[in-house]
């Protein structure tokens, strides 16, 4: 299961931290941004829930847009909406965030478009997951390996809504050359839905499978790991590598470190810089019963829950 993600970097450090190897040149060259075709905008954001857009790695074979790279970096929605929908986009209320690896060929809503190559790789910085604990779930953040996390300034570009308009060609950046961040990928498949006239809308699922390593203390479930840029190329280049030749990515890895995270997460509104961050010992410690802090917490609690709704990708379901 991934049902949350964190990335708070600008486009062109995403770029760079995509760089892959030209195989006709062998030079190092950065994916190609491609803005979306709904105009939606990439939103840097430490807690990223379904629905929001993301930027998502494509053959460029794929791009709506003219004179494109090999690879290609396109904002996409998270949760796939079929090709096959009728009305608009807000009226598909099934939540396909999620492909389980084990029936992509046998489920028709994946495996239509698995079967035109229509595969991707989701970037993030990690993702979140929540382990239950005597009826209280706890969120860890999993990512490629501890990191700093200096993210742009979101609230220099954020407006009311907290929706941060954000694109390649007014990123904040304070050089002409972006550092690198550490990233993972995870494999994806995307689709593309129309509307009468509308522009075409890009739409993804994360596949996931068994848990392992880090992830398996805490959920059963996680995101299909691309470990090198060959894994990548494979996955993305459908054309010299069918659906049947790219089965065997499709398993569990143990690539990821954790640690426990502030519950503020659960709500997907909250929007702060400390959500990726290690919460202190005193923090991840259970309080006792008659601490003074328990007033606290649940003033605070019952705060949070009158002024923002209750996410629904917490709650359980089977991926």
């Amino acid at each position: 299961m991934c049902g949350r993600t964190f990335c708070a970097i600008d486009p062109r450090c995403i770029q760079k931290s995509c760089e892959f190897t030209d195989p006709t040149t062998g030079e190092q060259v950065r994916p190609q941004w491609c803005d979306a075709p709904t105009d939606d905008v990439y939103t840097p954001s430490y807690n990223i829930g379904p629905t929001r857009f993301t930027p998502v790695l494509m053959s460029g074979q794929h791009c709506a847009a003219d004179k494109v790279q090999q690879r290609v970096i396109q904002p996409m929605r998270w949760g796939l909406i079929p090709q096959w929908h009728k009305g608009d986009r807000s009226s598909f209320k099934a939540m396909h965030n999620n492909c389980r690896g084990e029936t992509i060929v046998s489920k028709p809503i994946f495996s239509v478009p698995f079967k035109k190559g229509r595969r991707c790789v989701v970037v993030a910085q990690g993702f979140y997951e929540w382990k239950t604990e005597k009826g209280k779930k706890i969120p860890y953040l999993f990512s490629a390996r501890p990191q700093d996390i200096k993210p742009i300034d979101l609230k220099k570009v954020k407006d009311e809504n907290l929706e941060a308009k954000v694109s390649i060609k007014d990123a904040a950046t304070e050089s002409a050359d972006p550092s690198k961040a550490s990233l993972i990928f995870m494999a994806g498949i995307f689709d593309v839905w129309k509307e009468s006239e509308s522009s075409p809308l890009y739409s993804y699922s994360i596949l996931t499978t068994n848990a392992t390593g880090a992830v398996s203390d805490v959920h059963h479930r996680m995101p299909v790991l691309l470990e090198s840029d060959k894994d990548i190329e494979r996955w993305l280049n459908y054309e010299d590598y069918p659906s049947t030749e790219v089965m065997d990515l499709i398993g569990p890895k143990d690539l990821l470190t954790s640690h426990q995270v502030t519950d503020k997460v659960n709500n997907v509104r909250y929007q702060e810089p400390d959500c990726p961050l290690p919460v202190s010992k005193d923090e991840s410690k259970p309080l006792k019963k008659g601490d003074i802090r328990n007033f606290f917490s649940k003033t605070e609690s019952t705060k949070r829950k009158s002024e923002l709704p209750e996410d629904p990708t917490i709650k359980k379901e089977k991926i």
